[in-house]
């Protein structure tokens, strides 16, 4: 029996995941925040439900077999699909739990785990083959990854999205996936398990990580919106993300319909920043399409001519949807990949914001726009869009 942790059990879970694998998950019971329209009022946020989540019968109480925990690399991840090729720089890491039958070997690396762990810390693939719970996974990753990386790994397992599990892989990543842990869980295993390291980075992440965050470009845009600036951030406050707009019954007949969620939301100031993906423009057979006729493109490839009428499609409900969040009070402002590849693009996007909350008297502009000048920030926001 092999337990995985760290890294390896960050690329089981991620492979689980992205590959729809038959891995019981205890997946949280979590609500979208409701973001308030002008005029609404504000709602008492819910309490939690998961304070006490990390208590409960432990793994000694069931008679986990500890003693059959193996240390050798001879552990078959084909059930995982690929989640990469381990090396010396990046062990495979394996999990036991007496200090006595700690190894070291060339591409393993053994840590030591409490028999008084409660039984939610291990995710069982089969009999011989276990990872650690993402919680477990935050705080084993807290020692090695910075706190602008450990938040990022925040966000993804709070979020809807999972990025790729082989490091070297194309498969990018996959969305519209439920959440496998919340920050208040990760907050109460913090509190009952010793890290090893990196509790500075582990209480920095936990500060400003957010749940609900639906890409990694959305994961960037609130990090980079809500950090102060000398943090490498625009200093607008802790952003809502993807929260459920609800929308007047006397309004219903002005809008479509259906349901908004804006992707990163300021409260204070009712401003929207909604984040579009330009993979389209960077795709040379979606330029090719854009220069043949709709008859002609159908004929010479009727597959490409299908995603071509999706991708329009999409454009469009994109343009209405901003049209109608506009009406219903929020001020929009777009925010595209490249904007998130420059930092002067950032800048522009930032001075979008910072004018409109000027505009409703939420902001000091020459005071803001001063420290947007400084030139140790602007290195800071330079390193920070390079990091994420």
């Amino acid at each position: 029996m092999h337990v995985l942790g760290g890294e390896s059990a960050l690329r089981a879970i991620r492979a689980v995941r992205c590959r729809e694998l038959s891995v019981r998950l205890e997946l949280p019971e979590v609500e979208r925040p409701v973001v308030r329209l002008p005029g609404q009022e504000q709602k008492a946020p819910e309490p939690t439900r998961e304070e006490d989540w990390w208590r409960g019968p432990t793994l000694a109480d069931e008679g986990f077999p500890f003693e059959n925990a193996e240390t050798n690399s001879n552990v078959d991840l084909h059930r995982l699909g690929n989640v990469g090729k381990f090396t010396k720089e990046a062990p495979l890491e394996l999990m036991v739990f007496d200090y006595a039958h700690r190894t070291t070997r060339k591409k393993t690396r053994t840590r030591v785990l409490s028999q008084e762990l409660p039984v939610q810390a291990l995710v069982c693939v089969d009999p011989t083959l276990y990872f650690v719970c993402p919680e477990l996974i935050v705080l084993q990753m807290s020692a090695r990854l910075g706190p602008v990386g450990l938040a990022q790994l925040v966000m993804e397992l709070c979020g809807s999205y999972s990025l790729c599990p082989d490091p070297d892989g194309l498969e990018g990543a996959t969305f519209d996936l439920p959440p496998v842990t919340t920050i208040d869980r990760i907050r109460s295993c913090a509190k009952h398990v010793r890290a090893r390291g990196g509790t500075a980075s582990l209480r920095w992440a936990l500060q400003y990580a957010l749940e609900w965050s639906a890409s990694p470009g959305e994961t960037t845009l609130a990090l980079m919106m809500s950090l102060p600036p000398e943090e490498g951030g625009y200093g607008f406050g802790i952003p809502v993300l993807n929260g459920r707009v609800e929308v007047p019954i006397n309004l219903e007949s002005c809008v479509s319909g259906g349901s908004y969620y804006p992707d990163v939301f300021l409260q204070n100031g009712y401003v929207d920043l909604e984040y579009q993906s330009t993979e389209f423009h960077l795709d040379p057979l979606a330029v090719a399409s854009l220069t043949m006729t709709r008859d002609e493109l159908a004929a010479a490839d009727p597959e490409l001519a299908t995603w071509r009428r999706g991708f329009i499609a999409k454009g469009d409900a994109d343009l209405r949807r901003m049209r109608e969040l506009q009406f219903l009070g929020l001020h929009v402002v777009p925010v595209t990949s490249f904007d998130l590849r420059e930092p002067e693009r950032m800048d522009q996007v930032a001075c979008a914001v910072a004018r409109h909350l000027e505009g409703e008297g939420l902001l000091d502009w020459e005071s803001w726009h001063a420290d947007l000048e400084v030139h140790d920030y602007r290195g800071l926001r330079a390193r920070l869009l390079r990091s994420c």
